[in-house]
C-alpha cells in the first residue's frame, strides 16, 4: 500500500493490477498508527488481505451494474475491510464487514463446487481456516449452511430442467448430478422451494413460459451489504 500524502516514486510494468484509492481522511480513523504504512507490503496470503482482494474483485465485476445507492452502501464495509487488512486485526466495530466478506468468499466457493460430493461443512471450514461453529454462525442469516447449499443445488437443477438442451436427460440424471439420490426426497425439496414438482417445472418450461425465481432471487452482494445497515 502507498500513502499518497508522502513522496512517491512509481514505475510501470507489463502485469495487470487492480488498485483502490481511498481518501486518507476516510481510512485514517480506522487505522492504528496511520502514518506508518507507506510502502508497506501486505502478504496476499494473509487471511484478511485475501478477503479484501476477493471483495475488490467482486466490486470491479459488479461496478458497471451498480446504482448510486449501491455504491454508497458499499463504502463503509469496504473501508472497514481495508482497515482490518492493514491493521492485521479485526476491531469489534468492523466485525460485521469482515464477516460479510468472508461469507461472500465462502458462498463463491460453494457455488463453484456445488456439484462436488466433497462439499461438506468440515471441508469448507478447513478450506477457510475457521471453526465449524464460526461457519455455522456466518450462515445463520441464510437459514443455515445446509439449507443454503441445498437451495443452490435446487436452483441449478431447476435451471437444467428448464434448459431445452437438456431435455434428453432424465430428471433423475439431473438430480443425481447435484447429489440428490432419492427421488421422493428430491421431489419434496423441489416442491417446497418452487411450489411445483420437477416434472411440472419441465413441462412448464417446455410451454415457453417463465417462472419467477422465487427463493434467492437476485441476491447479489449489494443486497447483503445493504441488509447490514
Amino acid at each position: 500500500m502507498a500513502d499518497l500524502a508522502q513522496a512517491q516514486s512509481t514505475g510501470t510494468s507489463d502485469f495487470d493490477s487492480l488498485n483502490l484509492t481511498v481518501p486518507r481522511r476516510l481510512l485514517a480513523p480506522f487505522l492504528k498508527a496511520p502514518d506508518e504504512h507507506n510502502m508497506r507490503v501486505i502478504s496476499g496470503n494473509a487471511p484478511l488481505a485475501a478477503l479484501l482482494r476477493g471483495h475488490l474483485v467482486g466490486l470491479y465485476g459488479a461496478a458497471p451494474a451498480m446504482s448510486r445507492q449501491d455504491a454508497e452502501a458499499v463504502i463503509g464495509p469496504t473501508l472497514e475491510l481495508a482497515a482490518a487488512a492493514v491493521n492485521s486485526a479485526v476491531a469489534e466495530e468492523n466485525a460485521a464487514s469482515v464477516h460479510l466478506a468472508l461469507t461472500s468468499e465462502i458462498r463463491r466457493h460453494i457455488d463453484a463446487h456445488i456439484r462436488s460430493r466433497h462439499l461438506t461443512a468440515e471441508a469448507i471450514a478447513a478450506m477457510f481456516g475457521i471453526s465449524m461453529r464460526k461457519l455455522y454462525y456466518l450462515f445463520e442469516p441464510h437459514g443455515g449452511l445446509s439449507r443454503y447449499t441445498q437451495e443452490e443445488r435446487l436452483r441449478r437443477c431447476r435451471a437444467e430442467l428448464a434448459d431445452p438442451g437438456r431435455r434428453h436427460e432424465s430428471i433423475a440424471e439431473i438430480a443425481g448430478r447435484y447429489g440428490f439420490g432419492h427421488r421422493k426426497s428430491f421431489v419434496r425439496a423441489f416442491r417446497r422451494s418452487f411450489d411445483m414438482t420437477p416434472r411440472e417445472m419441465r413441462a412448464y418450461a417446455a410451454q415457453g413460459r417463465s417462472q419467477s425465481l422465487g427463493h434467492g432471487e437476485n441476491r447479489t452482494m449489494w443486497h447483503w451489504i445493504r441488509e447490514l445497515r
